[in-house]
């Protein structure tokens, strides 16, 4: 009758490997005019937060939650760049997002950004449009959610565009959800 049924899980259920090239690699964990993670201080802070800790997912679990504590929750508050981000510290998933990418870059992690809707309660039951991290861990994306604490996010993530897809999010029409459950 016109219905798409979607079944949201976790990613870490995810089996499938996606192998990168030395090139892809090399793009997602280059600094960029926004994504300073060359910088002497987003260095020092990824390096200060990760320690000596050689696990990725391990890191990206420190370096979210440090992103998280840091960061004032605050949607008027806007940055360009991850330093902005660092110097502010307040903002909302895109600022999020934006510093856990430099910090997760300049630790040695291949880091994106994701665009999608994010299911929430308040300010009332709904789908939100948000903004949070994947980082590969040498098999496969895995997901970070720093402006909600989370590494493997939940299901209420819905993944509609990566770096490399966005042209194609921004393309559709009105999307209607209805959340049966």
């Amino acid at each position: 009758s016109g219905w798409t049924t979607l079944s949201l899980t976790r990613d870490f259920k995810a089996p499938d490997k996606e192998p990168l090239s030395k090139e892809q690699l090399q793009k997602f964990l280059k600094a960029t005019p926004a994504i300073q993670s060359d910088s002497p201080e987003i260095k020092a802070v990824s390096e200060r937060t990760v320690g000596s800790e050689t696990n990725p997912i391990k890191k990206a679990e420190l370096l979210q939650s440090a992103v998280f504590e840091l960061i004032d929750k605050d949607v008027n508050r806007n940055s360009n760049t991850a330093l902005e981000v660092l110097e502010r510290k307040a903002g909302d998933c895109t600022e999020h997002a934006l510093l856990f990418n430099a910090l997760a870059r300049a630790a040695g992690i291949p880091s994106r950004e994701v665009t999608g809707l994010m299911y929430t309660q308040a300010p009332s039951p709904q789908f939100y449009w948000h903004v949070w991290n994947e980082i590969y861990d040498g098999e496969r994306w895995i997901s970070v959610d720093p402006t909600w604490d989370e590494v493997f996010v939940d299901a209420g993530h819905l993944k509609i565009a990566n770096e490399d897809t966005i042209k194609i999010a921004n393309s559709f029409g009105k999307i209607k959800i209805e959340i049966l459950s």
